[in-house]
C-alpha cells in the first residue's frame, strides 16, 4: 500500500510536470503567432512604404526636381574635397568651357543655336560672356571684347545682378528689348 501510495504521487508530480510544460508550450505558441503577427503587420507596412517610393519616383515632380538632387549631391562632395583637389577641378573645368566655347564659337550654326537657347536665361547668358571675357584674358589670347572690356564685365555683372531681381516675364522683355538694340545697331553699322 505504501509503495501504490508512492507510485501514485510519482504519477501525480509527472502528471503536474507535464502539464506545467504543456503550459510553456502553449504559451510559446501563443508569443510565436504574436511574433508572426507583429511580422506580417510589418510587411504590409513595408509593402505599402515600397509602393509609396514607387509612386514617387515615378512622379513629374521627382524627376523635374532631380537635376536639383545631384546638383546638391555634387555640392556636398565638392564641399568635402581638399582645397588644392578642389583648385585643380576648377582649373580642369575653366579648360573644358574654354574649349567648349571655341568649339561653340567655329560652328555658326550651333553659336547661333546657343545664343538663341541662352535668351531664356540672361542671368546665365552674362555669367557665360563674362568667363569667356576672362578665360581670353586669362590665355593671353587675343581679347574678343573693346579694350574696356573689364568696365564693359563689371557694368554687365551689375545689370545682370539687378536682373536677378526681376520677374522671368520682365527678364524676358529686357533681353527682347535688347536684342533688338543690337540688331538696330548692327543694322545702322552694315548702313554706315
Amino acid at each position: 500500500l505504501l509503495q501504490l501510495e508512492q507510485s501514485r504521487k510519482e504519477l501525480h508530480d509527472v502528471h503536474q510536470a507535464n502539464h506545467h510544460h504543456w503550459l510553456q508550450l502553449e504559451q510559446s505558441r501563443k508569443e510565436l503567432h504574436d511574433v508572426h503577427q507583429a511580422n506580417h503587420h510589418h510587411w504590409q507596412l513595408a509593402e505599402q512604404r515600397q509602393n509609396q517610393l514607387e509612386m514617387m519616383q515615378r512622379s513629374w515632380s521627382w524627376r523635374l526636381t532631380s537635376p536639383l538632387r545631384m546638383a546638391s549631391r555634387a555640392i556636398r562632395v565638392f564641399s568635402n574635397i581638399p582645397t588644392a583637389l578642389r583648385h585643380a577641378l576648377i582649373a580642369k573645368t575653366k579648360l573644358l568651357l574654354d574649349h567648349a566655347n571655341l568649339y561653340v564659337n567655329h560652328r555658326p550654326k550651333l553659336k547661333h543655336t546657343a545664343l538663341l537657347l541662352l535668351t531664356h536665361f540672361p542671368t546665365l547668358k552674362a555669367r557665360i560672356k563674362v568667363a569667356a571675357a576672362t578665360s581670353s584674358f586669362a590665355q593671353g589670347a587675343e581679347p574678343t571684347l573693346p579694350t574696356n572690356s573689364v568696365i564693359l564685365i563689371a557694368h554687365a555683372q551689375e545689370v545682370y545682378a539687378d536682373l536677378a531681381n526681376l520677374t522671368p516675364r520682365a527678364r524676358q522683355i529686357y533681353v527682347d528689348l535688347k536684342d533688338a538694340i543690337d540688331r538696330r545697331q548692327k543694322e545702322l553699322n552694315l548702313c554706315a
